[in-house]
């Protein structure tokens, strides 16, 4: 198989997976992370992750992002679109630390 097919397979398996991929908030979410696990995953410790932030509504987190700078995060575009907090410095989603912050702007990615 030569480059050309392995890249047009590559591509046209990525684009199926994401015209068939959905977007869970809310208590629908919340349900969906106590099945799904990371297999042979494990705890990771306290404050070794500072850079993981969490994107929370009200009902609580929906998504993750990461600290690229002081002032920005960097998440998946699916993850936008108003109406959330980034909280930063909790260790576990089932917690109530951390420091919770308003989302000054939103930029997607041209």
């Amino acid at each position: 198989m030569n480059q050309r097919s392995t890249t047009l397979i590559v591509f046209l398996s990525t684009l199926a997976a994401v015209a068939t991929g959905k977007t869970i908030r809310g208590g629908e979410h919340h349900r969906e992370l106590q099945r799904n696990r990371i297999i042979g995953g494990s705890e990771a410790q306290e404050d070794r992750y500072s850079f993981a932030v969490s994107l929370q509504d009200r009902i609580g987190h929906f998504c993750g992002g990461t600290l690229i700078s002081p002032d920005t995060v960097l998440s998946a575009a699916h993850c936008g679109g108003g109406g959330y907090d980034i909280v930063v410095g909790r260790h576990d989603h089932g917690d109530r630390d951390g420091e919770a912050m308003g989302v000054k702007k939103e930029l997607k990615h041209p």
